[in-house]
């Protein structure tokens, strides 16, 4: 092999090392910053409240907001929203 050939497959490896750690570096900070999604989307972050069933008290039902998986166990799975 000639030394033009190994120097290509050198860089080609040096390379793609470099590239493999952004990825996993940006890997890393995606999954780090994806669970404050799931907390500004919860029924608790717009003032409403997990309950079996909505009574009067309460605006609306609202099936666009998740409860966490704790209250939903306990049977708690409908956000209720207050009245304004």
């Amino acid at each position: 092999m000639t030394k033009k050939g190994v120097e290509l497959s050198v860089n080609v490896i040096i390379i793609a090392a470099i590239a493999l750690i952004v990825l996993v570096l940006l890997a890393f900070l995606v999954l780090r910053s994806g669970g404050g999604i799931s907390k500004g989307t919860s029924c608790e972050s717009i003032g409403g409240s997990c309950k079996d069933s909505c009574d009067n008290t309460y605006e609306r039902q609202d099936i666009s907001k998740v409860c966490s998986k704790e209250l939903a166990d306990q049977g708690l799975n409908k956000c209720c929203l207050p009245l304004s």
